[in-house]
């Protein structure tokens, strides 16, 4: 156990050197063990540093998204990453290769192409939330109003919505792979409070409510496997 100097983390990481990244509110900490370094905007290259996502890449860099757009660290310093400048950078997804970064943004996802600085633009009809490459490669993502939505041979969108499938919300948070082609996704409506859980197994549809399980019907966050067990997190405030 060990004292983190902030109340408030957002998104944390893990590089391959074994340190612990934590995303706050006004910039990325990195915990070594022994103690704590602390990055500002400056140090960004942004105009902002409200982190909202952090990835670790296999070659060591470090990404981080922010209200206004990501940087990645390279062992020294952070540079930005000039096609995302203005954007918030919701979530950020690194294929185990390494040789890509993928980031969910307002607009969509953008790919980069590490050693040769390509970016190439996915357009979504809504913001993106989260990204995951399922154990086939496949690239879903979770979106703020139109559902799930799956890359097709990296051209194009399919969207799974309330009107054309069996999704609970339109609003989705978190999508994750508990086994192959097994997706758990966190949804929650548009206009009120609470959500679900919902297990799709590339056909068939289930939402797990407070009336078929023991769900708390609080809006779903994050999803996460261990042991066989699916665990949820629930938006959940106390004052």
């Amino acid at each position: 156990m060990f004292d983190s100097p902030h109340r408030c983390i957002n998104p944390l990481t893990r590089d391959d050197q074994g340190h612990i990244w934590f995303g706050i509110a006004d910039g990325d900490s990195r915990f070594d063990g022994e103690s704590w370094s602390r990055f500002h905007e400056e140090e960004l290259n942004l105009p902002d540093d409200y982190i909202l996502s952090l990835a670790a890449s296999p070659d060591g860099r470090i990404y981080a998204g922010t209200l206004n757009g990501a940087s990645v660290w390279n062992g020294v310093n952070w540079s930005l990453i000039r096609p995302t400048q203005g954007q918030a950078v919701f979530s950020i997804s690194i294929p185990c290769d390494g040789q890509t970064a993928w980031f969910g943004t307002e607009t969509g996802a953008g790919r980069l192409e590490v050693r040769e600085v390509i970016w190439t633009e996915y357009p979504s009809d809504a913001p993106v939330k989260h990204i995951l490459f399922d154990s086939s490669g496949t690239l879903w993502a979770a979106t703020s109003g139109v559902g799930l939505t799956r890359l097709d041979r990296s051209t194009s969108w399919t969207y799974f919505r309330t009107d054309n499938s069996g999704i609970a919300n339109n609003n989705v948070d978190w999508v994750t792979e508990v086994q192959p082609s097994i997706l758990w996704i966190g949804t929650a409506p548009s206009s009120n409070v609470g959500g679900a859980a919902v297990r799709f197994d590339g056909q068939n549809w289930h939402t797990y409510l407070t009336n078929n399980s023991g769900a708390s019907g609080v809006e779903v966050t994050v999803i996460a496997v261990q042991n066989d067990q699916v665990w949820r997190g629930d938006a959940y405030c106390r004052d």
